[in-house]
């Protein structure tokens, strides 16, 4: 019989952890859903955006929120810079889906390059662990508070980024460019504005992720970037590829999957268990858990 509290535990880890990696899912689907691109350098944006949180705790001796100040900004442009001085320039990359993957690969090795020379090869202490946070006892269990802060902030995120999605003039104009980028731009839309500020977004999404994995993941060093870019894809195809909400479900699934394997099986499986997950609804549901309409 498994105890009742080790069940909570467990969806509270998944749920939390889910949240985390639906803001890569929501970033991407984005790209995807707007852009056409696939960007599998997401990950190491994440990647990038932990350290820089590293560095601004130590250096400065502020609390890892507030350095979301800083981090969700400084990403934003970061995201616009490369469309507009890379993306925009090389026409290939929108078109063809294996430069795609040969483009964004070369970005990827050449983050993780720059982070090894930075801050080394070693796994560093982030500054918010597990193991540091209070425990906050419920239905006979318990879960470091960390878990709670690092779900509040992925939700208010993904929260914010819905609202732009969904409820805002800049958010119609996104969902028209990713429905008919030509019919979009007869209609008076600044069709490489809104590429640009969506790629934008989609990266300082991936920062947000990057700010709160210190409050759950207990260590940080150059080559999880990857392993974050394999994350966010899988989770864009189980939701559904190109749609911003799928990201979310996809997230919420992939952690609750990984989370009750890690628990109740393995960790050591949990990751076979999630990529046979995938391959299971590429075969049975190609578009995903909820396909773009």
């Amino acid at each position: 019989m498994i105890a009742t509290d080790t069940i909570l535990v467990s969806v509270v880890s998944g749920l939390v952890s889910g949240l985390v990696y639906a803001l890569l899912g929501i970033g991407l689907n984005i790209l995807v859903g707007v852009i056409g691109i696939i960007n599998f350098a997401h990950g190491d944006f994440m990647m990038l955006a932990s350290y820089m949180t590293l560095f601004i705790v130590y250096a400065f001796g502020v609390s890892p929120f507030v350095t979301l100040i800083a981090v969700f900004p400084v990403f934003f442009v970061f995201g616009v810079v490369v469309y507009i001085g890379f993306v925009s320039r090389i026409p290939k990359i929108l078109t063809d889906r294996g430069f795609q993957v040969v483009f964004f690969f070369g970005v990827s090795l050449l983050m993780e390059s720059a982070a090894t020379l930075a801050w080394t090869g070693e796994t560093k202490a982030l500054p918010v662990t597990w193991e540091s946070n209070p425990v906050i006892m419920f239905g006979g269990g318990g879960a470091p508070m960390g878990w709670f802060v690092a779900g509040a902030l992925s939700a208010v995120a993904a929260g914010m980024a819905f609202w732009l999605v969904f409820r805002t003039n800049f958010g119609r104009s996104m969902r028209a460019v990713a429905e008919d980028m030509e019919e979009a731009q007869l209609a008076g839309v600044n069709v490489g504005r809104v590429m640009a500020l969506s790629m934008g977004l989609s990266i300082a999404l991936a920062s947000v992720a990057g700010v709160v994995s210190g409050l759950i993941f207990p260590g940080l060093f150059p080559a999880v970037g990857f392993t974050n870019s394999i994350t966010a894809f899988s989770v864009s195809v189980l939701g559904g590829l190109g749609n911003p909400v799928g990201g979310l479900a996809g997230g919420l699934v992939y952690g609750l999957v990984q989370a009750s394997v890690t628990t109740f099986v393995s960790s050591s499986v949990s990751s076979l268990t999630t990529l046979v997950m995938i391959v299971l609804v590429m075969l049975l549901r190609p578009r995903g858990i909820l396909p773009p309409p």
